[in-house]
């Protein structure tokens, strides 16, 4: 998964931009929609719809298989990196958010 999405090419001056839109593109490969900003060196991806969502159980567990992949991926490609998450599952307002920022 890693080279389909990252692969050695892309790596060589990836910026926080094309980082969003491959993590994006991932997300909506398993069937996931979104959307993501990038602000004052700060990378938000806000999944509107769960590639994972399951409509009779929420599970926040899949929230943070989510910001795992951020995560994962974000370490490999910046070194030293925070990310943060936020997700709502109790309303038909639900979503997921990852905000990455690089520290190093």
């Amino acid at each position: 998964m890693e080279h389909k999405y990252f692969p050695e090419e892309l790596l060589v001056n990836i910026d926080l931009d094309t980082f969003g839109k491959q993590m994006c593109r991932l997300f909506s490969d398993m069937g996931g929609e979104h959307e993501y900003t990038v602000n004052d060196k700060i990378l938000t991806i806000k999944l509107l719809i769960c590639p994972w969502r399951n409509e009779d159980v929420k599970n926040p567990m899949l929230c943070m298989l989510g910001r795992g992949m951020v995560e994962r991926f974000g370490t490999k490609i910046f070194d030293t990196i925070a990310v943060h998450q936020e997700n709502n599952l109790v309303d038909k307002g639900e979503y997921c958010i990852y905000e990455l920022k690089i520290i190093s």
